[in-house]
């Protein structure tokens, strides 16, 4: 391999090869899609999760949010990389920004702290949360995850 050199892949560059994707293809193009799942297995875990994680809550993106969540999202249900945060805090950050089509994100964390552990988490969050977007949010992962 005479001339390669080997890119260096921080979170900002992934995070932005992301959205290049969704920019570029619309959404998930199966071959960049795993292009970027290639990288992400190299890269520590946690730091996997806050890629992805960044990814799912930003708001700045409104245009391309179902095709960015859908995108971090299949790759977060495939590669499991554990939560960093509290997972109530995770969840409820999650809620004001999701995607109600993005069934991954429920399942992600129903692998990780199981069904019923996310389920409490949802009915606790049921009574905190004011904004209607969340409670909507709430109610569908309660359906992905009981459907």
């Amino acid at each position: 391999m005479s001339g390669f050199i080997a890119m260096v892949w921080d979170k900002e560059r992934v995070i932005q090869r992301i959205y290049g994707c969704v920019d570029r293809y619309g959404g998930v193009n199966p071959q960049q899609y795993s292009q970027v799942e290639s990288v992400l297995q190299k890269l520590d875990s946690a730091e996997v999760f806050e890629i992805l994680y960044t990814v799912l809550t930003n708001v700045n993106r409104p245009a391309t949010r179902f095709a960015d969540q859908e995108f971090a999202g299949r790759l977060l249900l495939a590669l499991q990389p554990p939560c960093t945060l509290e997972p109530t805090q995770a969840i409820q950050n999650l809620l004001e920004c999701y995607n109600l089509s993005i069934e991954e994100v429920p399942w992600y964390f129903a692998r990780q702290y199981g069904k019923s552990i996310v389920l409490e988490i949802l009915e606790k969050l049921k009574t905190e949360v004011v904004c209607g977007q969340q409670q909507q949010s709430i109610e569908t992962w309660k359906w992905w995850l009981q459907g």
